[in-house]
């Protein structure tokens, strides 16, 4: 009876001591796994996060054109004398004289820190046609311009008698116009 009882006592003990040595190493095991685990969930978010981008991506090339339009419509002030040179062809293109052409000032806007407005004043003269013609052309520009202030004025000729002459009369169309472009 004695030998069941050394055995088990002998088995007990080694048992004991197994447990006490492998107990730092079971400890910095389940630090091990949780670490693995945490990382695992890491690369998922990770993925999803890539995954995410991908899309935004996706959607941000799908509709490159329309983009491309608002960049185009919000220009940089690099390309004031190209607008310049659009007022004056259109001018041209619409028959009509392009008198003056002047900056005004510059005014940043308030709900966006990074766009600004530019007034420009624009005095034009030619016929009613013309005139009519070169504010459609404005309107259907791609850059984003704001008429302001329009002022139609014509010059009457006056015979000696204080009669006026309605022959050959041009109008005058001065604008003031607001175009919004980037700042630098």
């Amino acid at each position: 009876m004695k030998k069941p009882i050394l055995t088990l006592l002998i088995f007990s003990c080694a048992i004991g001591i197994a447990m006490v040595f492998s107990w730092p190493e079971f400890q910095t095991f389940q630090s091990i796994s949780a670490e693995t685990q945490q990382k695992q969930q890491e690369l998922v978010d990770l993925g999803e996060y890539i995954s995410h981008l991908q899309n935004i991506s996706d959607q941000i090339n799908q509709n490159a054109v329309e983009l491309e339009k608002i960049d185009q419509a919000l220009m940089t002030d690099d390309y004031m004398p190209n607008f310049f040179s659009f007022i004056q062809q259109t001018a041209q293109n619409n028959g009509i004289k392009l008198t003056s052409l002047e900056m005004g000032k510059v005014s940043t806007i308030k709900e966006s820190k990074n766009v600004m407005a530019r007034e420009v004043n624009v005095k034009i003269s030619g016929p009613y046609v013309s005139l009519k013609n070169f504010l459609i052309a404005l309107e259907k520009n791609a850059r984003i311009i704001d008429l302001s202030n329009i002022a139609l004025t014509t010059n009457y000729g006056q015979s000696a008698g204080g009669v006026r002459i309605v022959k050959d009369v041009v109008p005058t169309l001065e604008l003031n116009l607001k175009i919004y472009s980037y700042q630098k």
